[in-house]
């Protein structure tokens, strides 16, 4: 898997900035999701659809992620 650069989406008005990036298969390059992140807060991109994080294969071409 491999992920695009990062973008700023908003600040939400107290302080909290939310950068978004998308999840690509390395294989087929679909998008798997969207991964989020509060840049004042998480130390890490995390799925916000919790169903994706436990994703082991692509679900268009089956490739391991």
């Amino acid at each position: 898997m491999f992920y695009s650069r990062p973008h700023y989406i908003q600040d939400n008005g107290n302080g909290y900035s939310l950068e978004e990036r998308d999840a690509l298969c390395s294989k087929c390059g679909k998008s798997i999701g969207r991964q989020v992140k509060y840049k004042n807060i998480d130390k890490e991109f995390s799925f916000s659809d919790n169903e994706k994080a436990e994703y082991k294969h692509c679900p268009y071409c089956g490739e391991r992620l």
